[in-house]
Formats: structure tokens, C-alpha cells, sequence
């Protein structure tokens, strides 16, 4: 069994949600009302993860600071052109109207170790001062504080993502804002400011990045939705290179995608009525090769009952009849001379004639 079972769905849905709720309040009882056993099951973190929009900003922090170099120079830097990390602001939640960050609090309001890195964030970050109790406060890290060193103080970037979670999920960790730079920007930005596409891209590799070496079934819902083409031809490999020769983790993953089942060498399905049947052939084909297999058709119906009538009359031996050039003419000006169909039927007239 694997230590850790990721569950990613590439938009928002109780149903998947609520497959990990149990889990998750099991989890939260643990921390938050026996700390007895927290020390046990700390380091497990919550083996079922339902993997939210807060969790790519954990990750995406947690690449910034890596003390990973590749993953700053050649996944950052080279893929997504992000580099220049600025600030890091945290809004964590008091649980009632006392100072949770007082070294005079019970100790029980905090599960020990979060409150480890809770006191962290008091004592390294600048803090935006309320005029009252507020039930939220807000502390904003800056490079210097949040370094490398930081990681190896609570161990690594694997054990800091799940203090992060964690804290998410005991309600004192609300909200997370990153500010960095990104080379088409040419300005400081924020995490939300990201195209889902590349906010996409970070969750899903970065999270196998974050977990290499550790036993993590990785469960996709559609991980590509939002990616680019480019993106799509490369999703299997990113996956292939992340995961690693060793090959500690797997990820199952669905897409609707012709381009990524194109790619796919080996262990393809179709689901079909619940039934799932394995498709043979996809590498290497092109994408529309691909939807057939998928069972969609290539292209608009619409398109396809314009060609038919101009496609029958090339069978019939009219190709070069003034009502097919006529019908051929209105097909160019309609789809442009560059229609793919065209070239079959160039070919069909010099077979039917």
C-alpha cells in the first residue's frame, strides 16, 4: 500500500470531496483532540488527500524555495519563466479572542508541533497589525526568512507540505498569498494571477516532485483540462521524469485529451458504460487518429455533410464537372484552401475518373 494517495480532480465537486471527508475529519480529531497520538500519526500526515486550490500554493512555495536546484532552473525558470521569489503573506485564524501565538497559551490550543511553525511565522514575519481582535491575523514572510533553511529546519519539503496541510486543515491556515516575479510580466505578481494552465501544471508535477521517493499513488481527474497544447504532448513524459527510474509513486490518471493518448505508449484504456477496454496503437497516431479511437468523430458534422455531397460527386466520376467545381469553390471560400479534405478529394478525382 502506498503511503500516500493523492486525489486530483481539475475543477470543483462535492462527490470527490466527500470521498476523503471521512479521512480527513478522522485526521483532524487526531491533532486537535488527543495529542497523545499525534506524535504517531503526525508524520503520515492525512495518507488520503483530497488535493484543493491551497495545496498548489503549498507546493508552488515550496518549489520556490527548494533546496532542489533543478527544480528552480529547469521546471521554473526554463518551463514556466518564474523566478524571483518576494514574499510569502500567511492569514491564519485565532480559535477565540486570545493571543494563540502567546508563549503564555495553553498548549492545547495548538497541536504542539503546528505550533512550532505557527511561532515560526511570529517570529520571522512582519505582521499587519489589527486595530481590534480580529479572528484573522495576517503575517508576510520575506525571502530572507523563508529560505532553504527553512525546509531543513522541519525536515524537508515533503514534511513542510504536510505542516502546511495540516494546518489548513485544522482551520489556522486560511488563506496563502505568493508574490514573485515572471518574465512575461515584467512586474511582481501573485500566485492567483497564473493562468489555470500553469497553476495546473504546478500542482500536478510539482506535487510528484515534492513526494519523489516516497510511496504516492497519484489519482488524475483530467490533469490536463487547462494546458496548452505544447503542455499536452508533454504531459506523459513530465509525468514519466517526476516519478523517476525508481519509480516510488504511480499515477492513474483520466483525460479526454487526443493529444496525451497519442503519447501514451503503454497501459491505455477506454472506459466505456463502466467497462473499461485497452487501446492498442495510440502512440504515434495524430490527434484525430486518436478521437476516432476515442470514439468522437474528427469534426463538426456540419463539416462533414458540406464535404459528403462534394466527396459523392468525385465517386461518381463528376469530379471535374462544372457543378463540383462550383461546389468546390464555395467549399474553399467557406473552410479556406487549406482544408485537409481537399487533398482526399484531389486525390479521389485522379482515382475516379
Amino acid at each position: 500500500m502506498p503511503e500516500h494517495v493523492f486525489v486530483y480532480y481539475a475543477g470543483t465537486t462535492n462527490r470527490i470531496r466527500n470521498l476523503t471527508r471521512r479521512t480527513s475529519i478522522l485526521y483532524r480529531r487526531l491533532l486537535m483532540e488527543d495529542p497523545s497520538q499525534t506524535e504517531l500519526y503526525y508524520d503520515v500526515a492525512q495518507p488520503l488527500l483530497y488535493y484543493e486550490p491551497i495545496h498548489y500554493k503549498f507546493v508552488f512555495l515550496l518549489l520556490l524555495v527548494s533546496t532542489l536546484p533543478e527544480i528552480k532552473k529547469d521546471y521554473l525558470e526554463k518551463d514556466l519563466g518564474i523566478f524571483g521569489f518576494e514574499s510569502a503573506s500567511f492569514t491564519i485564524k485565532e480559535p477565540r479572542p486570545l493571543n494563540t501565538f502567546s508563549k503564555d497559551a495553553p498548549s492545547k490550543i495548538v497541536p504542539p508541533k503546528l505550533n512550532g511553525f505557527l511561532e515560526f511565522i511570529r517570529e520571522n514575519a512582519e505582521e499587519r497589525k489589527p486595530t481590534t481582535w480580529a479572528p484573522r491575523r495576517r503575517f508576510t514572510l520575506l525571502p530572507e526568512k523563508f529560505s532553504p533553511n527553512v525546509i531543513r529546519e522541519f525536515g524537508s519539503e515533503t514534511g513542510l507540505f504536510q505542516m502546511l496541510s495540516s494546518l489548513h486543515l485544522t482551520h489556522y491556515l486560511k488563506d496563502i498569498e505568493i508574490r514573485f516575479q515572471k518574465k512575461d510580466a515584467g512586474t511582481v505578481i501573485e500566485f492567483d494571477d497564473l493562468s489555470d494552465g500553469e497553476k495546473q501544471k504546478i500542482a500536478v508535477r510539482g506535487a510528484m516532485e515534492i513526494f519523489r521517493g516516497i510511496e504516492t499513488l497519484f489519482l488524475l481527474d483530467e490533469p490536463d483540462t487547462f494546458a496548452h497544447p505544447r503542455w499536452q504532448w508533454d504531459f506523459i513524459s513530465d509525468i514519466q521524469e517526476a516519478i523517476g527510474e525508481k519509480k516510488f509513486s504511480q499515477a492513474i490518471f483520466i483525460t479526454h485529451s487526443p493529444l496525451v493518448l497519442s503519447t501514451a505508449k503503454e497501459n491505455a484504456f477506454l472506459m466505456e458504460e463502466g467497462k473499461i477496454y485497452p487501446l492498442q496503437e495510440t502512440f504515434g497516431q495524430d490527434a484525430n487518429m486518436s478521437l476516432t479511437k476515442m470514439g468522437s468523430p474528427e469534426q463538426l458534422d456540419e463539416v462533414e455533410e458540406d464535404f459528403r455531397h462534394y466527396l459523392s460527386m468525385i465517386q461518381e466520376g463528376q469530379g471535374e464537372s462544372d457543378m463540383a467545381k462550383e461546389e468546390r469553390s464555395k467549399l474553399e471560400q467557406k473552410y479556406g484552401l487549406n482544408h485537409p479534405e481537399f487533398a482526399k478529394a484531389d486525390m479521389w478525382i485522379s482515382f475516379y475518373k
